[in-house]
Formats: C-alpha cells, sequence, structure tokens
C-alpha cells in the first residue's frame, strides 16, 4: 500500500502450509487436466482438511431428510428468516431433490445440504436455530439484516470483537428488528 498502511489483504490470516506428509508427489494419472505436462501437480490437503477452516470437519452422522421433515425445515426457515420472499424460499429450500442431514462430530451441529449442492442451512447446537451458510448468503445477501459500522470499528471485528451498539450507524430510519442474542 502506498500510505505505508497494511491492507486488508495483510491483516487477513495466511493459509497454513502443508506438512511434508501432505507435499508428497504426485502420480500424474491422478491429476488428469495436467496429466501430459512433465510438472507435478499441486500439493493434496490434509483428508477431511477444508481449505476454509483450520479444524478438520468429520462427519459423525449423514441421514437424508423425509419429505415430512424437510417440509418442517422450511417452515422453520420460513418462521426465522422472514425477509425471504416465497419465490426466494423455493430457490434456498426446494422440496424437490434429496436432502441429507450432516451431523458434525465433537459438536451438536448439523448441517442441511441438498445433494449434489453445497450446503444451505445449519443448526449450531441441534436445538432448531437455522442459521445460512455463507453459499446462502451470496446468493440471496437481504436474507439477514444487515449493520453498517464506523471504519475504524472493523478493524477490531476482524481481530474477532463482538459488535456493539457504538461502533453501529444507525440509519434514518432505526435500526432493523433484531432478535436478542443475535
Amino acid at each position: 500500500c502506498e500510505s505505508g498502511r497494511p491492507t486488508l489483504q495483510d491483516r487477513l490470516p495466511r493459509p497454513r502450509r502443508p506438512t511434508r506428509r501432505e507435499r508428497r508427489p504426485v502420480h500424474p494419472a491422478d491429476c488428469p487436466e495436467r496429466s501430459s505436462s512433465p510438472a507435478p501437480c499441486p500439493p493434496l490437503h490434509a483428508r477431511g482438511q477444508s481449505m476454509s477452516f483450520r479444524k478438520e470437519v468429520t462427519v459423525s452422522t449423514q441421514a437424508p431428510v423425509g419429505k415430512r421433515d424437510l417440509k418442517k425445515l422450511r417452515k422453520d426457515v420460513e418462521a426465522q428468516l422472514p425477509a425471504l420472499s416465497p419465490k426466494d424460499l423455493d430457490a434456498l429450500v426446494p422440496l424437490s431433490g434429496e436432502w441429507n442431514a450432516l451431523k458434525l462430530k465433537g459438536s451438536g451441529t448439523v448441517v442441511y445440504q441438498q445433494v449434489g449442492r453445497p450446503p444451505t442451512l445449519f443448526d449450531l447446537d441441534g436445538r432448531g436455530d437455522l442459521w445460512p451458510t455463507v453459499n446462502a448468503l451470496w446468493a440471496f445477501p437481504d436474507m439477514l439484516p444487515t449493520l453498517e459500522t464506523h471504519g475504524p470499528v472493523t478493524r477490531h471485528l476482524l481481530k474477532g470483537a463482538d459488535l456493539m451498539l457504538p461502533g453501529v450507524i444507525v440509519p434514518d430510519g432505526g435500526l432493523p428488528p433484531i432478535a436478542g442474542g443475535a
């Protein structure tokens, strides 16, 4: 940066370096997009290791979601995310297709995913409080209320601090309704 200040890219955590075991050479036949070139394929990540998270993600149980449960899930989403239009709800939780409920090992988190698509919703503690995944928020950005903050507050939020009311810019129409503990 020309001003000498660190940029946002400088403040983001660096991806972890692969271990020696992960850097082992890959046979060209295992990498079809580069099989004709002599250059080795890029190192593979450890099994179960996500590119976005440092901790290993392990699914303890995977169960199909039945039609009755899918309709209940859809009603729960409609109740908990009232900003979704019926058309958006149909796109987010379609009644057609197969759905799976994935329970993550070591926690009570349940992830709901339509087969062949990225995860859509998750229940952090298994109590029925559904939250959209980042993929769902990219598809429907107005699903949750948004808050605008002052510039200096962002630095603290990126380090993991909680957002407090003095750091929020209150719009002319007032703050959107937000449930306690959200």
